[in-house]
Parts: structure tokens; sequence; C-alpha cells
């Protein structure tokens, strides 16, 4: 019975108890004088100008002209290029990689730096981290990644169809019939 009483008796202290709370720390109007201020500024903002629809078609139609991937093979595909890595400088006031593009002569790269496509990434002692329209690619020093220039007169490698040197063949089964040569 008890325990009742205190129950039906909880709300109603409870909400006593929070309303002289609430006339003590200043009841309506303080929360008044501390809004006024902000609602002011808040009838000055003016809602951004809308953006004219030809630009907004203009976006649409560059993006539906953009591949989402870089085509390997086909029309318009991207080659890969050649990649050397022919230094590194790594100090306190910069952070740098001499890199050369498809044989080119090599020039030096910051960080962050973006030519012909590329985006130096990260610099570490002996390899470089490149963003490349084929994806991420690391390019250790001295060490010359990616296909080489082509040249335009040469004729492509013939394919030959052979073991590599030192490859051994494995003896036939022991049920087969011997070859006579």
């Amino acid at each position: 019975m008890r325990r009742r009483n205190l129950i039906l008796l909880g709300a109603p202290v409870g909400a006593v108890a929070g309303f002289s709370v609430w006339l003590a720390a200043g009841g309506a109007s303080a929360d008044a004088d501390r809004l006024a201020p902000l609602q002011q500024q808040a009838t000055r903002l003016r809602p951004p100008p809308p953006h004219s629809d030809a630009a907004l078609v203009t976006d649409i139609t560059d993006l539906l002209a953009t591949p989402i991937f870089a085509l390997t093979t086909g029309v318009g595909a991207v080659k890969e290029s050649a990649l050397r890595l022919d230094g590194v400088s790594i100090s306190r006031r910069r952070t740098a990689a001499l890199l050369s593009i498809d044989g080119q002569p090599a020039e030096w790269w910051s960080v962050g730096d973006s030519r012909d496509g590329f985006t130096l990434q990260q610099v570490r002692a002996s390899r470089v981290s490149l963003e490349t329209p084929l994806g991420v690619r690391e390019v250790v020093l001295g060490v010359s990644a990616g296909a080489p220039p082509a040249d335009p007169g040469a004729a492509p490698p013939a394919v030959v169809d052979q073991p590599p040197p030192g490859f051994r063949a494995p003896p036939p089964p022991a049920s087969a019939p011997r070859v006579q040569r």
C-alpha cells in the first residue's frame, strides 16, 4: 500500500519541483531574452540564389560524357605509361621525387603535384606512390615500371611456344608404351 502511495505522489511532486526550478531560473522571460538576438540573426539570413538550369544541364552532360573507368582497349583507350624513379629528396623542408614519364627528361615532383594525369601521393626512402588514370602504382627507385615507350617502326615480338630453358619434362608413366626415336 505504501509503495502505491509513493508512486501516485511521485508525478505531482516531480511536476511541482520542476516548475519551481523553472521559475527560479527566470521562467519564460529567460528563454525569450536569450532567443531574441538569434531570432534577429535568422531573419537577416537569405536563402542562396537558385542554380540556373543551364549550368545544371551542362554539369550532367559532362558527367555522362566522362567514363567511370579508364578504357584500356579500343577507341579512346588510355595507354599505360612507363614510369621511372631516378631520385628521392626527403628533408625537413621538402619531400620530392625525380620522376620520368615515357622516357622524357626527369623532373622534380613534390607530394600532391599533378602532371599529365599523374598525381604524386607519397614519397618514401626508395619508392613512391602515384595516382594514375589506371589506378595507384608504386615505383621503386631505379626500376622502370609500366609499359616501355613503343617504337612505331618496330615489329611486335614473335611468340614462341617452347618450355623455358632448364625445364625438364616429367618421365612418362610406367604403363605407357615406349616411343622409338
